[in-house]
């Protein structure tokens, strides 16, 4: 189904992939994917167009509410791993991988590989992070300023 038919039957795809942070082509694909899905079951058998779409409009803000929530139990999770291994890692040694110095994580600092700008997802991801001494990681950020 293309843009134009799906806009005629009250489904805005452009204010959704606005909403959505995604694009237009892929919201389309989400309705084409629901409407098929629709259209094999027992109670949409023999509909018109005009009714099935009207149920891939409902299923459709259903279908982004449950990735939504997906999503902040996925960011959720990593944050508790990562205070997790934060916690149990305050007194062990660590080696910063700049200048090899050895110091407590406690007297460390967390450095993200990836910009935290990139992405809410980067910031508890466990592998996103390195402890570095504090003068590394000024140094690191005084650089990337420049």
């Amino acid at each position: 189904m293309i843009k134009e038919t799906i806009d005629k039957y009250g489904i805005n795809v452009a204010k959704i992939a606005k909403i959505q942070n995604i694009t237009q082509s892929e919201v389309v694909d989400d309705v084409n994917d629901l409407y098929y899905q629709l259209t094999k079951t027992k109670a949409c058998k023999g509909k018109s167009m005009k009714i099935l779409m009207k149920r891939t409009k409902g299923a459709l803000s259903t279908y982004y509410a449950k990735k939504t929530i997906n999503k902040a139990y996925d960011w959720l999770d990593g944050r508790r791993l990562f205070n997790q291994e934060k916690n149990l890692a305050q007194e062990s040694l660590i080696q910063c991988p700049i200048c090899l110095k050895i110091g407590y994580v406690s007297e460390a600092d967390l450095h993200h590989l990836l910009p935290k700008s990139l992405g809410e997802h980067l910031w508890y991801d466990v592998k996103n992070l390195v402890y570095l001494c504090k003068p590394c990681h000024r140094k690191i950020h005084t650089f990337m300023e420049h």
